[in-house]
């Protein structure tokens, strides 16, 4: 995904990193090409002069100026997320710090899938009800459940919460039990989603139902509860998680890009995409890690209603970019 045009030599290096408001001496250019966040370089020795150079590959500049946005500008310390945030932006990064930081992710999410399950019967745990009793007042650093909040209600949004995390644990049933028929209305509400029910491009129906919707939902329940995600990583090649990164990237960015769009053109809720717009980017590092296994063990048995959705963003895109 990035553009390489001459090779550099360390001291142009510097003076780009400095020409952007990063100051960076060698030995710190140094400690991260022996990290594996840089290239490695070569000592090039010019004919008839004294002494060498260190020479990086081409390309080196644009990852140096992305490694110093997320060190310095972000405050991003840690070595293992640089190497993911540079990967996940399509820079060359050893796989082994890749599969490391996405194995690490994995079994975070486990651990949180893990608690919110009552072990004996595979319902919503203690723990996940007493969040739920907290969700009207409770602070929420995520952005996207603070708006999803301001959309329901308070009170709705315990509902909504509720949804959310049976489908998370894999017990979300469709609201053939335990929901009422204003349930569905509020959990459509939160997703912003109603829209999709009858925006469309020229010629072609709209690209959702409502109950192509809940079907969705069952769907992505099922598929949480059933993925062993370790095993998704453990057999994947370097070219199926490269693929499924650049797919994936591709997503957020377009999708945020589009959702923009629509909102400035159709207005809020468009197409039921701005709130999935807003949500795919702000996934953050172990999100992303995440996403990319679960789209490894999805792709192969996406239904032909999944297939059919995903050419619809498709198309979006495909008119976005036009």
């Amino acid at each position: 995904m990035i553009e390489q045009a001459i090779e550099e030599p360390s001291d142009h290096l510097l003076q780009l990193a400095d020409e952007h408001g990063f100051s960076i001496t060698p030995t710190q250019l140094a400690r991260w090409h022996r990290a594996g966040l840089l290239p490695a370089p070569i000592q090039h020795h010019p004919e008839g002069i004294r002494g060498s150079q260190t020479i990086y590959p081409v390309g080196t500049g644009q990852q140096l100026l992305a490694l110093c946005e997320a060190r310095f500008s972000q405050g991003e310390r840690r070595l293992l997320y640089l190497a993911w945030h540079l990967w996940w932006l399509g820079y060359p990064i050893l796989m082994d710090q890749v599969r490391k930081f996405m194995g690490l992710s994995v079994k975070r999410a486990e651990r949180i899938f893990a608690q919110l399950a009552d072990p004996a019967t595979g319902e919503l745990s203690e723990l996940a009800w007493n969040a739920l009793d907290k969700a009207e007042d409770a602070r929420l650093d995520n952005h996207p459940l603070r708006r999803i909040r301001k959309r329901t209600g308070r009170q709705n949004f315990v509902t909504f919460l509720r949804v959310l995390l049976e489908i998370s644990i894999g017990q979300f049933d469709g609201f053939q039990s335990r929901y009422d028929a204003t349930d569905r209305l509020i959990v459509e509400k939160g997703f912003d989603i109603r829209r999709a029910y009858k925006d469309h491009l020229p010629g072609a129906e709209p690209w959702l139902t409502p109950d192509g919707f809940i079907q969705s939902l069952q769907s992505f329940s099922q598929r949480l509860a059933g993925f062993d995600y370790n095993q998704l990583l453990e057999n994947a090649e370097d070219n199926d998680l490269l693929r499924a990164r650049d797919i994936g990237f591709s997503i957020c960015a377009v999708m945020q890009a589009v959702g923009q769009n629509l909102e400035q053109q159709r207005g809020r809720g468009a197409f039921g995409m701005t709130e999935f717009a807003k949500v795919l980017p702000s996934l953050g590092p172990e999100g992303q890690a995440w996403f990319i296994v679960f789209f490894l063990g999805w792709l192969p048995i996406a239904t032909e209603i999944e297939r059919a959705n995903m050419e619809f963003f498709a198309s979006l895109l495909r008119a976005h970019s036009a």
